[in-house]
């Protein structure tokens, strides 16, 4: 204890004992707070995936609108591609010579930003409107906007189709459905 002017003062301090307890507290606080996030989060990553792909689905169809060039190089237009093997889907500007592979991704074209993931906790498929794409393991979807309209084309492993749907599922049973459709010229998170 110390005294200034008739004040008393009692300097008081933790004991390694009662800062065991704090820490302990709060790890088992934290503990309880990483679980509830983990049991939800099946259900969140579905929401987040179906949503980003929607986002790169308009980003290359606004792309397409406006006609945007690649440094000095115009593009055929913009598109989507979801590789089914590797799990990735990512944006791209068509840079290809109009009439060699022009239309759909190649590896020549210019991909734009990153290249997403698709967790292993969800599960993808697609159907078309013939339902010819029975084995999604091996198969590629590419959504494509020409320049400068914007039409939009389906290119399912290398047959067009009028119109898919694609649906992500998570182990729950949980699915969120994209449906794409060419004469409408849309699409859709369901």
């Amino acid at each position: 204890m110390k005294q200034f002017n008739n004040l008393t003062i009692k300097l008081q301090g933790f004991t390694l004992i009662e800062l065991l307890v704090t820490v302990g507290i709060l790890a088992i606080m934290s503990g309880l707070a990483v679980f509830s996030f983990t049991s939800s989060n099946p259900e969140r990553l579905l929401n987040l995936t179906a949503e980003n792909i929607i986002g790169q689905l308009q980003q290359a169809q606004s792309l397409a609108f406006t006609g945007a060039k690649q440094g000095v190089i115009a593009p055929n237009g913009y598109g989507v591609f979801i590789d089914y093997a590797s799990k990735q889907y990512k944006v791209y500007a068509d840079t290809s010579v109009v009439g060699v592979n022009a239309n759909h991704y190649d590896a020549g074209d210019t991909e734009l930003g990153e290249i997403y993931d698709i967790s292993n906790q969800l599960t993808l498929t697609t159907k078309d409107n013939t339902n010819t794409i029975p084995n999604n393991d091996n198969k590629n979807i590419d959504i494509f906007f020409s320049i400068p309209n914007a039409y939009l084309s389906i290119i399912a492993d290398t047959l067009s189709s009028q119109s898919v749907d694609i649906t992500l599922t998570v182990t729950a049973g949980q699915s969120k459905i994209i449906k794409i459709r060419t004469d409408s010229n849309s699409f859709a998170l369901e």
